[in-house]
């Protein structure tokens, strides 16, 4: 059996076809869809990459495996399904577009062969390049990285494919595509409304400004352009795993990371407040032989539950009993018809000590968003280190807006009834005190449940700290 899972960045739920999008932005993923199983209320453990990726390889919320600030790197000793995979004969790739999931992080343990396509000088004459600190990566000794396009994957995916033919592989793709800069190649920018002449180009800074439902609409046309370009480079994939007849004999996940905003709560792209849009991802998962196929589980799942279900399937001897997680394998949904899902799936968002920690908890009718209060003396001394950087000064001061309004965070509780209020309008904390302070202490409960399972890796010499030279270097980056 193989295992493909293509991560497809910054991609919402309510922009795929299959979930219900009105325009037909996915057709090879909705073809996936009819011949796999379409997860319909899939949740993401934050709302940015790199956390994401961790509970992806891990089956762990972020509290727990560690990744959770931009500091943070994967550590050698947390066992990961590449790393699984790959001592039971598994070949294993990943190919990355973007340094949130980077070799830098640590991401490539377990990988036979680990592509950073963002910093692969063979694309440095044919892709966009931005500098390293305006794309804020971390542990980069380069000063400039690529934009790489979707098809630049497959470039490097369909040789590998090639010389694995006879041997059963482990590939992680990650497309970034959809994240902004939102400029779709131009047979992609299918949604572009002709007569918009707006200040909007699709580019960050631009997409900060966005205030009229005019620009909002604008780049939701690009956002969608490049979702559809990128559908394109994903159903290649699926007609060359036909064409050479492995399909049936491989497990393809395709699914977000997290989503995007364009006015949202009056918020834009990600990274913030854990409402519905960026949390709530596509996940479909294709069996061999398209076992199950066309079924549509209503349950409660989230992306910590990927990596249990690989090895649920691969059936590696000791895996189950060799592992800590907090997922559980989505097949169990499959095999039990009257599993319900999850009873309830977290968020957690903690970029820097200078910023807030923002938790959630998510259950089949209620939502509660808790901004958790920090140490302020050690939140200001974080924020005068994080401004005495003259780059991220110079970020801030350009759009202070922006900054103040993401990071503010006034409003300290939000519980919504899903039921009656599916687009999170109306905020019940305060009419619903008691409510709230149940849920208050369900994140509390869960955080330190998480506390617990950090301390069973240590005592067991399976957690450790970053070595002194990568907290050197991240020192005189300004980051620490």
């Amino acid at each position: 059996m193989n295992f493909l899972v293509y991560v497809i960045d910054c991609l919402r739920a309510d922009h795929v076809s299959c979930y219900g999008y009105y325009l037909r932005t996915t057709p090879n993923i909705d073809r996936l869809a009819q011949e796999g199983i379409v997860f319909e209320r899939a949740f993401s453990p934050s709302t940015w990459t790199k956390p994401v990726a961790a509970s992806l390889l891990t089956g762990l919320y972020p509290p727990v495996h560690g990744v959770r600030m931009r500091s943070d790197v994967m550590t050698r000793t947390i066992p990961s399904v590449a790393e699984w995979l790959n001592q039971s004969g598994y070949a294993t790739l990943a190919v990355s577009t973007i340094g949130n999931f980077s070799s830098s992080l640590g991401f490539d343990k377990g990988f036979d062969r680990f592509i950073d396509l963002y910093k692969e000088p063979s694309l440095l004459a044919r892709r966009t390049i931005a500098d390293v600190k305006k794309e804020k990566l971390h542990l980069e000794k380069q000063g400039n990285v690529i934009f790489p396009l979707a098809e630049d994957i497959n470039e490097v995916v369909f040789p590998f494919f090639e010389r694995r033919l006879d041997q059963d592989f482990f590939t992680l793709l990650w497309a970034m595509d959809p994240h902004d800069p939102y400029h779709p190649p131009s047979r992609w920018n299918l949604y572009r409304d002709s007569a918009y002449k707006g200040r909007m180009d699709g580019s960050r800074e631009s997409a900060k400004r966005a205030r009229r439902p005019e620009d909002l609409q604008h780049l939701i046309n690009l956002y969608d352009g490049e979702v559809a370009y990128t559908d394109w480079c994903f159903g290649q994939i699926i007609d060359w795993l036909k064409h050479k007849g492995i399909y049936d004999q491989t497990a393809i996940f395709v699914l977000g990371d997290h989503g995007e905003a364009f006015g949202d709560h009056e918020q834009m792209l990600h990274g913030h407040l854990p409402f519905e849009e960026i949390i709530h991802v596509p996940l479909i998962l294709k069996l061999p032989d398209s076992r199950y196929a066309g079924a549509r589980i209503s349950g409660l799942v989230s992306l910590v539950d990927v990596m249990p279900t690989i090895l649920d399937m691969a059936e590696i001897p000791g895996s189950q009993e060799g592992i800590i997680t907090q997922g559980g394998s989505l097949l169990s949904l499959l095999r039990n018809p009257d599993h319900g899902g999850r009873e309830i799936v977290f968020s957690d968002l903690k970029t820097t000590e200078a910023h807030n920690e923002i938790l959630s908890v998510r259950g089949q009718t209620w939502k509660y968003i808790w901004v958790k209060p920090s140490n302020k003396a050690g939140r200001i001394r974080a924020l005068g280190r994080l401004l005495a950087d003259p780059d991220i000064l110079k970020e801030v001061l350009s759009n202070p807006f922006f900054y103040l309004k993401r990071q503010m965070n006034s409003t300290r509780e939000y519980l919504y009834n899903l039921t009656d209020d599916p687009q999170e309008t109306y905020n019940l904390a305060r009419r619903l005190v008691e409510r709230a302070r149940g849920f208050q202490e369900t994140l509390e409960t869960w955080l330190c449940e998480c506390a617990e399972s950090v301390k069973d890796y240590e005592e067991s010499g399976a957690q450790r700290r970053i070595d002194q030279a990568t907290l050197d270097q991240l020192r005189a980056l300004g980051y620490l």
